[in-house]
């Protein structure tokens, strides 16, 4: 038993190593190796990992959350390929982009994460993998949180532009990120946009990475990070998480004195730091500067600027664009991930409302629009729309009583309203590994998983952040 446990813990770390490739390289956004995505070439290793791993004598069994997951992919690949059909038919200036855009995504879906997701669902080591995952996500969190820090910290010393000389110099291009906006009245200020070009993206590591993580410390940096990438979309999620997990522990009433221990012990250190941090407000002009530009951020929700209006807007066009303006065709397959932002274009007459910028006006490029609930629809049409939210939907159910899961799918529904990442491989990765597994995010949550589906083995598995606990087999 002991030899079965130790030769266990050494095949994890190599399955750790190969999660977190995936995991990390895929929070990577901008950048391209040997003319290929990084967040695409990233998920090969795992594949073949898997494929060696598991690829002898694997059945293909796949429950109800996993069948509504697949079939969103399958219908968003045809919507890469109406969203080609468009372009040519109304005769657009878009279609080389489209076609590329397609083939790219037909190939991440159909021939990288779908053959993941099937090989790690029938994997006898389905619950290793989902807790290699779950690792790789807090660490992800943990490094972006901290050469996000690093980046503003370096560029307000000593001006060193991390991102550039560091990242650029690897991979190419501007990786530096400023808000140069007219109306503020702090002028120019950065955002820290991680080991990534975006910083509203940096938001979406950052949420996940609070919800997962259990160490109040590293919680709080995320919570500095969000504010020093001005990111509203990630505060407002943390806040409602917060507040979510606040009113359960309430309506449980399951508080005890070793309860109130740790909620103690808790509190004790968020207060530290908080006065740490404000310590180091008072003596940071370029942190104070950072502070009011967040709040004139916040303010713009009731000014509408910022572009405020357009994001609370997008779902309403998208509404008024599927009832009365979008060909019968696009409007049940959409036009392809990361591509709806071309039917906005095209149909800009009709929401001349919703103030569209200038640039996405011109239908010469194409781009996605910042809203999941909005985007969805327009990319992957209703069908896909209504499948992606019932995953949703059956994977919140699914979680029962663990609580962390029930936080970190409400947590993407809310961030998904005020910005899009359905298309993304990063958080495809979340859905596979996290969503779609009976995987226990809870750490005080016990549960007996019955392996009987795989018709050799049932299995009683612990996990404890990661990490292997307990394994007994048995026929």
């Amino acid at each position: 038993m002991r030899r079965e446990l130790t030769n266990l813990r050494k095949g994890m770390k190599s399955m750790f190593v190969v999660v977190f490739i995936a995991v990390f390289g895929s929070s990577i956004i901008g950048a391209t190796l040997f003319g290929v995505s990084l967040n695409k070439l990233v998920l090969v290793p795992l594949e073949i990992y898997l494929l060696f791993q598991n690829g002898r004598n694997l059945r293909f069994q796949v429950g109800g959350r996993q069948k509504k997951l697949i079939s969103w992919y399958i219908v968003a690949c045809l919507g890469s390929l109406s969203g080609i059909l468009f372009s040519v038919i109304y005769n657009t200036k878009v279609t080389d982009e489209l076609i590329q855009r397609a083939g790219l995504q037909i190939f991440s879906y159909l021939f990288l994460l779908l053959p993941v997701a099937l090989m790690l669902w029938n994997s006898r080591q389905e619950y290793e993998y989902a807790a290699c995952f779950r690792k790789a996500l807090i660490w992800t969190a943990r490094i972006q949180t901290l050469w996000g820090i690093a980046q503003f910290a370096l560029m307000q010393t000593i001006r060193f532009d991390l991102n550039s000389i560091v990242l650029g110099g690897v991979f190419g291009g501007d990786w530096t990120r400023y808000s140069n906006i007219a109306n503020s009245s702090v002028g120019v200020v950065m955002r820290v946009t991680g080991i990534n070009r975006d910083a509203a993206f940096l938001g979406l590591l950052l949420l996940i990475g609070f919800i997962l993580e259990t160490k109040p410390i590293h919680k709080f940096l995320y919570v500095v990070c969000a504010l020093l990438a001005l990111s509203r979309v990630a505060l407002v999620s943390i806040v409602f998480i917060v507040l979510y997990q606040l009113f359960i522990k309430l309506k449980s009433r399951t508080i005890n004195n070793k309860a109130l221990k740790k909620s103690a012990k808790y509190g004790a250190v968020v207060i530290i730091l908080i006065i740490v941090f404000v310590r180091i407000y008072w003596q940071s002009p370029a942190l104070q500067q950072q502070i009011i530009r967040v709040l004139e951020r916040f303010s713009t929700v009731i000014t509408g600027e910022d572009g405020t209006n357009r994001h609370i807007g997008y779902p309403i066009a998208v509404v008024q664009l599927e009832l009365f303006n979008i060909p019968l065709i696009q409007k049940f397959v959409g036009v392809g991930n990361q591509c709806g932002g071309i039917l906005m274009s095209y149909y800009s007459n009709a929401i001349q409302w919703l103030g569209l910028a200038s640039s996405m006006l011109k239908l010469n490029y194409v781009w996605t629009v910042e809203s999941d609930i909005a985007s969805v629809f327009l990319e992957t049409g209703i069908i896909g729309g209504i499948l992606y939210y019932s995953f949703f939907y059956k994977c919140f159910r699914a979680a029962g009583i663990d609580t962390k899961k029930r936080s970190l799918v409400l947590g993407l529904a809310v961030f998904g309203v005020m910005y899009n990442m359905a298309g993304g491989s990063f958080i495809q990765l979340v859905y596979i590994s996290l969503f779609a597994t009976d995987y226990v995010l809870t750490e005080d949550t016990k549960v007996s998983i019955n392996g009987a589906k795989r018709n050799k083995y049932k299995r009683k598995l612990v996990y404890n952040s990661g990490e292997l606990l307990q394994s007994e087999h048995y026929s």
